[in-house]
Order: C-alpha cells, then sequence, then structure tokens
C-alpha cells in the first residue's frame, strides 16, 4: 500500500485529530472480503469524526462546539486508491493512510449559495491520525444514574462506533432550586483512554471515566450552584445486537 512505497498499515484501533476536532477509527483486514468486493483487503470500521458547530448568525461564524457529527458503525468501508477513505453526511471526510502507523484526514463543509447561510461559514479542517490502543468500552445501551443525595430520576444513552461515542446523554433530574436543567440530548467523543468530557462555560459540565467494558463514573453539573452537581455512575443495560 501507498503512493510509489509499500508498506502494512497497523490493524486496530487509530485516533487524531482535525484542527482539535476527535477522529478515530478502526482498521480490519479482511481478504476474503477484500476479494469479493475486488478492493483492498483493509477495511475501516466504526468511524467517529466530530465535526465543529458554528454559530451562523454571529460575525466571522465562530466555532461554538462539537456537534453529532459522522459515525459510520459497524459497517466496512474498504480502502481505496492510495488508501484512502471519503466519506459524506453534510460535511465530506477524506481519511488517507500514510505510513504503517500514520494517516491524514480533511474535513470539508461548504454550506451551499442557496441556504443562505454566509461563505465565512464554510469550514475546510486538517489534522492528523495514529495507530492507536483504546480501553474497550461496550456498544449498546447505557443507564444514568446519580449518585449523589438530591439526585432524581436517571435517563440512558447509547454508546455506539465501537466504543467511541456516547450519545443521547441527557442530565438525571436535579433539584428544583437549579432550574431548567433539560439541556436536551449530548454527544461525548470517549478518548482512547477511557474518559468523556463537554463542557459549556457557564451552562455545564459532564465528565464520565468509562473504568471498563460495561461501566463508568463521574460527574455532571448544572449552572454554578454546588446543588447542581452530581456524582454519576453508568452500567450497560444492554448490548448492541
Amino acid at each position: 500500500m501507498g503512493g510509489g512505497r509499500s508498506f502494512v498499515p497497523a490493524l486496530g484501533d487509530w485516533s487524531g485529530s482535525e484542527n482539535g476536532y476527535p477522529v478515530s477509527f478502526q482498521l480490519l483486514y479482511k481478504p476474503r472480503l477484500g476479494h469479493h468486493y475486488d478492493s483492498s483487503p483493509y477495511f475501516f470500521t466504526d468511524v467517529a469524526v466530530l465535526e465543529p458547530e458554528v454559530d451562523t448568525h454571529a460575525p466571522g461564524c465562530p466555532m461554538v462546539g462539537a456537534s453529532a457529527g459522522f459515525f459510520d458503525e459497524g459497517i466496512d468501508e474498504p480502502l481505496r486508491a492510495g488508501g484512502t477513505l471519503t466519506l459524506t453526511n453534510g460535511a465530506d471526510v477524506r481519511l488517507r493512510i500514510t505510513g504503517p502507523h500514520t494517516a491524514v484526514v480533511s474535513l470539508a463543509d461548504v454550506y451551499p449559495k442557496s441556504s443562505g447561510v454566509p461563505a465565512a461559514c464554510n469550514r475546510r479542517l486538517s489534522g492528523a491520525v495514529r495507530a492507536d490502543k483504546r480501553r474497550k468500552v461496550t456498544d449498546g445501551t447505557w443507564s444514568l444514574q446519580g449518585s449523589s443525595a438530591g439526585a432524581g430520576a436517571g435517563s440512558t444513552f447509547t454508546v455506539r462506533a465501537g466504543g467511541r461515542v456516547a450519545s443521547g446523554v441527557e442530565f438525571p433530574t436535579l433539584p428544583s432550586t437549579c432550574g431548567n436543567s433539560s439541556i436536551g440530548s449530548l454527544v461525548l467523543y470517549i478518548e482512547p483512554d477511557g474518559k468523556a468530557t463537554l463542557s459549556k462555560a457557564g451552562a455545564y459540565s459532564i465528565a464520565l471515566d468509562f473504568t471498563g467494558p460495561g461501566s463508568a463514573s463521574g460527574q455532571m453539573s448544572f449552572g454554578t450552584g454546588a446543588e447542581c452537581a452530581l456524582g454519576v455512575n453508568a452500567t450497560l443495560t444492554k448490548r448492541r445486537g
């Protein structure tokens, strides 16, 4: 594999970022499947690319966080010519294996003129990805419960893309003095070491540590009041079929 030189890419987990936004995937070797598709025997699977969320109404269209991004889970996509993979889900994502343990990634998020979104909101990001080790976190449905006094009803969320993404994360019911803690469902990227964090200044913060394939603990806070900070535990309740 490679343009002008041959190398064997590392199998397993790869992680990196494009302009600070996480990118991760798993690389598989399936020669029989490659022969069936008349393609490379190497396949991408469980691709997770978080995209920037931009404020299309603010001057300069600033980035304000990470959006749900692209999750290509459980689907084996063959490497194309030159060790590349191109995915389209609103934005165009291009991955290219450049060496045994190295890859580059680029993301183009271009709004059509008909959308009325300013041209300043068009984004072209790039970064690097490397072969990596990842803590095992099981895909499926998880239960989230507050472990602190005053915690109310819990919630559920889903781990996806080979343990790379926690989606649909919601706050457990908080004391009424915390105000409206309904901020909707959030998406967290799970780092290779099992840690997942997300925060918005003055609004909320979440820190989860996935300590094993089916368990996690951490803290979630809403606003700035001490009574609105909860210890939480999460457990796997149903594996992905």
